[in-house]
């Protein structure tokens, strides 16, 4: 909670993730007042669950056809601004988010669609041909993939501590285990709109709901949520400081899975997909499947030491692009949701766009604008 309670400010943003947080520090380098309300905890969502992996070249490949080559550009886009925010939170905070451009690794695994996928980014020298040997000392394995340079990874809940910190340093305020119950809107634009708690209230002249998965449960507009939730599984495995020295790359990428060594010690298999699913219990069946395809990318991952599984809830929508928007229905209501497989990714840039938009009323790229479902 608060140091203070706080009855009224300009800007209450819904969600204290990744994009809740990357938007609350954008606007308040634009000198405006704003407030985070957090449910649970900072990073308790899918923030908390996610690789934090940046890279939008491998993204494409389960991206839409329709617009991936702009999906792509806003993903680039990003990650180079990834690269100065992450600088600041580390100087200003002392927090170490993890960011590194490492490069990343694409493996076909016999899958010929994926294949012609790297061939195809070769191809277009967005990335370049490599052959590794991944049986690191255990057994000769020589692989053919697409070597990405540049892209990267984060970790995210760090990064989400660091952007507190930093909020509050410049400002601005955070609630945590506070869920909204409901939310009154004014019909006049310039009074405030109240938002209702179990046992307070807060009035603020604008709401931007950022609460990923759980936004359909405070949409406001004439049609249904396009978000809908995605549960997806990971596991954590130990790694030898020898082990991860002769990784040839950090990060590498498969048809139906992703492998990330975080640290010296651990190794991150990721994820499963299951749509329309909102628990987070473990199933035994996912972690199999995400050592089965973690053995096609990389031999040895089954004989590493569990460390331990979780689960998230990614808010999913059809087209894999995040809503970045003014609402149809009331003038102080804004949206930053449905990121889905991105929202590390595109944070900083939906930032910029969401804090251009509530500011200057500047108009929304295309591919994140509400009306697209209407």
């Amino acid at each position: 909670m608060s140091d203070q309670p706080i009855t009224e400010t300009h800007i209450a943003i819904i969600g204290g993730g990744i994009i809740g947080l990357t938007l609350a520090l954008a606007l308040r380098q634009r000198n405006v007042e704003v407030l985070v309300v957090e449910a649970d905890h900072i990073a308790s969502g899918a923030s908390g669950a996610a690789a934090g992996m940046l890279t939008p070249i491998f993204e494409m490949h389960h991206w839409p056809a329709k617009g991936r080559d702009r999906l792509k550009n806003f993903g680039q886009q990003s990650l180079d601004l990834w690269q100065g925010l992450a600088e600041k939170l580390s100087a200003e905070t002392g927090f170490e988010t993890g960011f590194e451009r490492c490069g990343a690794l694409g493996l076909a695994c016999g899958v010929d669609l994926y294949g012609d996928f790297l061939e195809n980014i070769i191809a277009k020298k967005w990335a370049k041909a490599f052959t590794t040997n991944l049986g690191l000392g255990q057994k000769q394995t020589h692989r053919q993939g697409a070597l990405v340079a540049g892209e990267g990874q984060i970790s995210p809940v760090q990064t989400c501590q660091a952007l507190a910190v930093l909020l509050k340093k410049m400002g601005g305020a955070l609630i945590q285990g506070m869920p909204v119950e409901r939310i009154d809107f004014s019909e006049n634009n310039s009074s405030p709109s109240t938002l209702y708690f179990l046992n307070r209230k807060i009035r603020a002249q604008k709401i931007i709901l950022a609460n990923g998965a759980g936004a359909s449960r405070l949409w406001q507009e004439e049609f249904a949520c396009p978000v809908f939730p995605v549960k997806g599984q990971a596991l954590m495995l130990g790694l030898t400081a020898e082990q991860a020295k002769k990784m040839p790359v950090k990060l590498l990428r498969g048809p139906d899975c992703y492998i990330c060594v975080k640290s010296d010690r651990e190794l991150l298999i990721g994820a499963t997909e299951h749509r329309g699913v909102d628990e987070k219990n473990i199933e035994e069946d996912d972690n199999r499947l995400l050592l089965e395809r973690a053995e096609k990318l990389l031999p040895f991952v089954s004989r590493l030491p569990r460390l331990r599984a979780w689960a998230g809830i990614r808010p999913g929508i059809a087209d894999h692009a995040p809503i970045l928007d003014q609402s149809q229905r009331f003038a102080a209501l804004y949206y930053a949701i449905g990121h889905y497989r991105n929202g590390v990714l595109l944070a900083p840039l939906s930032a910029q766009i969401m804090a251009e938009k509530i500011i200057s009323n500047k108009a929304v790229p295309a591919p994140f604008r509400l009306s697209r479902f209407t």
